[in-house]
């Protein structure tokens, strides 16, 4: 994985599930969070774990969370793209 992320060199990584997540903190050598649906800063590249789709067809676990949820953690992932897409173009013009 340490090839890929030198060769694509992401900006955001949305881990699908909690091993990807794990698999993601440990290359980058962060701590995984405790807590889903939070940003993690590690330099430039932004984390953004999310559960993983078979969670949410299974019934979303004890959280009851819904797809309703799972669809506004993406929304929020849009608009965090999105912002990211903005400060480079206001970057590059400074």
């Amino acid at each position: 994985m340490e090839k890929e992320l030198k060769a694509l060199n992401p900006k955001v990584i949305v881990p699908l599930g909690r091993e990807s997540t794990k698999l993601v903190c440990r290359e980058l050598n962060v701590n995984c969070p405790s807590t889903w649906k939070k940003e993690i800063k590690v330099g430039d590249i932004v984390i953004f774990p999310v559960y993983h789709p078979a969670f949410i067809v299974r019934g979303g676990g004890k959280q009851k969370y819904t797809r309703e949820e799972y669809q506004k953690d993406f929304e929020k992932l849009s608009r965090m793209i999105t912002g990211l897409g903005n400060s480079r173009s206001t970057s590059r013009r400074a």
